[in-house]
């Protein structure tokens, strides 16, 4: 039947649908999205879902089950991290997931950035007397940005979500902008009480200088041993 019909006698359809995520290609949640959408707009839809492409951003429109003293309940949410917190956690799945992060990480200003760090870590081998040895920051994800600007934003719009998921450290400059945007990103943390230390969320090059003006000298060796003890301290805690 054409889900318009009832709108055409002037009734509005009720339609219950049952995980629509179900035996459907991933590549077709979004088209099967946009379907249920336009559904909605002349019906009422209720579904459920196991499947976050299903839940709606709007708290309002999202009603979670829950098992008290044998009865199911129903319970509504705050935000939409509450209202995915119960699918995440069953499936295993995080947030910082969906942002590509992997269990260790590095944030870098840029590309330069990220293969410098790179290369040093490819041209200083780890030496039998546990020199140079880095295992953190030889294991961790180098994640490079275009520029301060986009880490400040980056930072804010999702590090209170995931720094407790995966261990971050960010690497900024120690020119006028990576000041800049330490500043801005240890306000706006301390505000919500959330950590972003020096040398443990955060740590900083020399005064005045860039990534790039500490070749051929050998100070990036110092960043590096800071980015370690930053990721040993998020890997501890």
């Amino acid at each position: 039947m054409d889900y318009r019909t009832g709108k055409t006698l002037n009734k509005t359809s009720i339609w219950l649908i049952e995980e629509p995520e179900s035996y459907l290609h991933p590549e077709l949640a979004n088209s099967c999205t946009h379907i249920l959408k336009s559904l909605n707009e002349v019906a009422h839809l209720v579904t459920t879902t196991h499947s976050l492409t299903f839940v709606p951003q709007e708290p309002r429109k999202i009603i979670g089950t829950e098992i008290i003293d044998g009865y199911t309940k129903c319970k509504t949410f705050a935000t939409y991290t509450d209202a995915t917190s119960t699918i995440r956690n069953s499936l295993g799945v995080k947030l910082s997931d969906f942002f590509n992060l992997g269990l260790l990480n590095i944030f870098v200003e840029g590309k330069t950035d990220r293969e410098l760090f790179k290369w040093v870590l490819d041209t200083v081998k780890p030496q039998a007397g546990k020199s140079f040895q880095w295992e953190n920051v030889r294991a961790a994800e180098f994640l490079d940005f275009g520029g301060t600007g986009a880490i400040e934003g980056f930072m804010k719009a999702t590090y209170q979500h995931v720094y407790s998921e995966r261990p971050i450290v960010v690497v900024l400059d120690g020119d006028e902008a990576g000041d800049k945007t330490r500043k801005a990103l240890q306000n706006f943390f301390n505000s919500k009480k959330i950590p972003f230390e020096p040398n443990k969320q955060f740590t900083m090059l020399p005064q005045g200088l860039a990534v790039e003006c500490l070749f051929p000298q050998n100070g990036l060796l110092m960043p590096i041993k800071k980015i370690q003890n930053g990721l040993r301290t998020s890997v501890q805690t």
